[in-house]
């Protein structure tokens, strides 16, 4: 068995939701389904998409041709979530 490395987060601690928030925003407001992995492992990361969805936090695209790519794009609601969390982060993180 491949033993895979966990995932480390520069928002340790913060909370998954917070990491993938904020990765979303890092990528520009937009990310391939599979770059979740990135900011959480797998599974944790595609449920965290499926309840911003529900949420109305994110929105998803399919490509209409192969490979048939799920984008995920923060909407206005999200977006603003994530600026918010962005800037608690980098207030947590500032030394003073």
């Amino acid at each position: 068995m491949v033993q895979k490395e966990p995932v480390t987060s520069p928002y340790e601690g913060l909370g998954t939701s917070v990491d993938v928030l904020v990765g979303i925003l890092s990528e520009g407001g937009r990310m391939m389904s599979s770059d979740v992995t990135k900011y959480a492992d797998f599974r944790t990361g595609k449920k965290k998409l499926r309840q911003f969805l529900d949420k109305g936090i994110l929105k998803v695209t399919i490509d209409s041709s192969f490979p048939y790519t799920n984008w995920y794009e923060l909407t206005d609601k999200g977006r603003s979530a994530a600026e918010h969390l962005s800037e608690a982060v980098r207030i947590i993180e500032r030394e003073d």
